[in-house]
């Protein structure tokens, strides 16, 4: 038997056992061979790779952790996934499952639902599911954040989102921030700009990472290029939505913060459910600035940084 024939005997023998459900000696009687001559086919076909097994441990949630960011953050809505026995990748999906399905669950017809960058934004978007179209308005929530990956950057993410619901969608059509703030005036009063600010000041429902210090947008070549002398020398704990802030929660000390294309932080702040999605311990002094900033009221984590956040926090 060459071995093409044979590794499409070791595929058809495993399909009917994996995906059919035959037992072993209804497969051997059909091919004329033993149930112990099919074992060992099956067994070469997982080893040859022509078979790939994988488990998906079930994804479970905190209620204690989630009841007690809602008391101790006021926090609208908390989503805490318990990751004790998950790789970070099953993490990740099963953070972008949850998140996917909370937002799925805010979402009504004229609806405004703004979405910002990143891989934790991303993996939601990928994770949600339209079971039927819906008259809802999707907003990138800045300019363009310059990311390596393109399909992780917010205007690919709005428009990801908007096909699953045949949706109309608006975007800021430049980069994250502008050169200065006079530029900024002058793009934001475009009047296809105008469109999407309208949109952010509708907005019901946003989407956003929180970054911490070490993944901030200063380590990119937006961040570098545009950023003051002010912004260098004060510490910042960390950004959303395209804002930094510092532990504090103060964001007007922060002069990079007046030249962001997008949304304005009054918008944000008013948006009835801001969500926040983060992973990791060392974003728990990130998520509380975020908090105490009033841009998020709503967190999808893990057991991990709702835990920092808890320890961590001294007084919102």
């Amino acid at each position: 038997m060459n071995t093409e024939f044979q590794s499409e005997q070791m595929a058809e023998m495993a399909r009917l056992y994996y995906m059919e459900g035959r037992n072993q000696t209804e497969i051997g009687e059909r091919f004329g061979i033993s149930r112990f001559k099919v074992a060992q086919y099956i067994q070469e076909a997982a080893r040859r790779g022509i078979v790939e097994i994988k488990i998906h441990t079930p994804v479970k949630r905190d209620g204690g952790l989630e009841k007690e960011l809602r008391e101790r953050l006021g926090m609208k809505h908390a989503v805490v996934i318990d990751n004790s026995r998950l790789t970070h990748e099953e993490t990740l999906d099963g953070l972008g499952k949850e998140g996917a399905g909370l937002v799925k669950s805010l979402l009504e017809p004229g609806v405004t639902l703004g979405i910002a960058w990143g891989k934790t934004i991303a993996t939601i978007a990928g994770r949600m599911e339209a079971d039927r179209m819906l008259p809802v308005h999707i907003v990138s929530l800045t300019g363009s954040a310059g990311l390596m990956n393109p399909e992780l950057d917010t205007q690919r993410l709005a428009w990801k989102v908007a096909g699953l619901y045949q949706a109309d969608v608006s975007l800021f059509h430049m980069p994250v921030y502008a050169a200065g703030e006079e530029d900024r005036e002058v793009f934001m009063r475009q009047p296809v700009i105008r469109e999407a600010v309208k949109r952010t000041e509708q907005m019901k429902v946003l989407l956003s990472g929180v970054s911490a210090t070490s993944s901030l947008l200063k380590n990119s070549k937006i961040w570098k290029e545009y950023q003051e002398p002010e912004d260098r020398e004060r510490e910042a704990a960390g950004s959303c939505c395209g804002y930094l802030f510092d532990a504090d929660g103060n964001t007007d000390c922060f002069p990079l913060n007046r030249k962001v294309t997008g949304a304005s932080l009054a918008a944000v702040r008013r948006t009835e459910f801001s969500i926040g999605a983060a992973l990791g311990r060392h974003k728990a002094p990130a998520v509380l600035g975020a908090v105490r900033a009033g841009l998020i009221n709503v967190l999808v984590t893990d057991i991990n940084l709702a835990g920092a956040v808890i320890e961590n926090d001294i007084s919102i």
